[in-house]
């Protein structure tokens, strides 16, 4: 800018200087000549004051050229100037941009309002969902609390019922024989009866080639507890229960028949005698076999 400023400065003078002397060459003398020398002298004066600023000028702007750092100065100036022009031409899209945000946020003023709003009324209804969750599994949970209590209970009563009493063997003069009931598949079966023998209607019988007989209870045919009580009682009534006693062979699924049937027994004042089977044993009868004794 300095330098801009001598040259428009220097050519300024030299137009003064070549239009000064074109003045004087056509000039001629006339009554005002002493006001016209007072006008030269003076401008001969400004002439004078610019030449000696225009050498100062010139040796201002040799003494620049001559300095290493000078046109790398000018050369940062333009790019600050590029730099500058770049920040406002951003500076003018930004605006721009802003400007339309503004004027479209202008445009619909409740808009974001109705956003917010929206967004608290979902937030709401979440909350209220959640509660609603909660409060669901706390009513779930207390449910299967009294669920669990109840199991609980049933299941000690059942223990309690599966439970058989029992007493040691007691020391006897005189022996009793036994009249063998085996209690499976949820019924019951006589081995004998006292006045027909040996039970075929509800056993299938094997015979084996050391003598002895392997019985298979025939599944359905047997005696229930509950429905034929009556009959139970009357097989339990015709055994003499000062010769005999009741052998219970018992299978694990039929453990409530044997509760129902002993207590049947108990009731006929006869003495019982207990042996638990296995779900696949098979019971074999012969001479050299053996019966628990009563207790």
């Amino acid at each position: 800018m300095l330098l801009d400023t001598m040259c428009n400065t220097f050519g300024g003078i030299i137009l003064i200087a070549i239009l000064v002397a074109l003045l004087a060459r056509q000039s001629t003398v006339s009554p005002l000549a002493a006001a016209h020398e007072a006008k030269s002298e003076m401008i001969e004066r400004r002439i004078a004051t610019a030449m000696a600023d225009l050498t100062s000028a010139q040796e201002l702007h040799a003494s620049l050229a001559d300095q290493p750092g000078t046109s790398l100065s000018l050369s940062e100036r333009q790019k600050l100037k590029d730099t500058l022009s770049t920040m406002k031409a951003e500076s003018s899209s930004l605006a721009e941009t802003t400007k339309g945000q503004v004027q479209s946020k202008a445009m619909d003023p409740g808009q974001e309002a109705k956003a917010i709003q929206a967004q608290l009324a979902s937030a709401a209804k979440e909350s209220t969902d959640l509660n609603n969750t909660v409060l669901s599994q706390d009513q779930n949970s207390e449910r299967l609390r009294s669920r669990l209590d109840e199991l609980s209970k049933l299941i000690q009563n059942e223990h309690d019922a599966r439970i058989v009493k029992l007493r040691f063997p007691k020391e006897r003069a005189k022996i009793k024989a036994s009249f063998s009931i085996i209690c499976k598949y949820g019924r019951i079966y006589p081995v004998e009866n006292m006045s027909a023998g040996r039970n075929t209607a509800t056993i299938a019988w094997e015979k084996k080639r050391n003598g002895s007989h392997i019985s298979r209870p025939i599944e359905g045919l047997g005696l229930k507890p509950d429905s034929d009580a009556a009959s139970i009682a009357a097989l339990l009534k015709s055994v003499p229960s000062s010769d005999y006693y009741i052998s219970f062979f018992v299978y694990p699924d039929s453990i409530e028949a044997f509760r129902k049937t002993r207590d049947q027994a108990v009731e006929a004042n006869l003495e019982f005698g207990l042996e638990l089977e296995q779900p696949d044993e098979v019971l074999s009868w012969g001479a050299d076999g053996s019966n628990p004794p009563p207790l």
